[in-house]
């Protein structure tokens, strides 16, 4: 399992997306059949669409006050394996 279908389906366990067009446009900023594609032929996160949900992350971490325990919890565990997926993947060390 990629990291991307891993990412899809921890938020969607914690509440955080409803359907996998919702992930596309919503957490990585693509069109609403992306998700569908990238699994379809088997694709990973690039590295624009990977720190593209990195920040949406960040973003909600940040500024969301209604967000519960594990949900929080979800989210820094997820932008925790994408910024080790870049530094691995891309040699990514930041993200600004």
């Amino acid at each position: 399992m990629t990291l991307l279908e891993q990412t899809y389906r921890q938020l969607a366990a914690g509440g955080l997306t409803t359907t996998a067009e919702e992930f596309s446009k919503e957490w990585v900023g693509r069109h609403k059949a992306w998700f569908a594609y990238q699994t379809h032929t088997r694709r990973d996160f690039s590295a624009a669409s990977a720190i593209h949900c990195y920040r949406e992350i960040y973003i909600t971490l940040e500024y969301s006050k209604s967000l519960n325990q594990i949900q929080r919890a979800a989210l820094s565990s997820i932008a925790k394996r994408i910024s080790a997926y870049l530094i691995n993947r891309y040699h990514i060390l930041s993200i600004c």
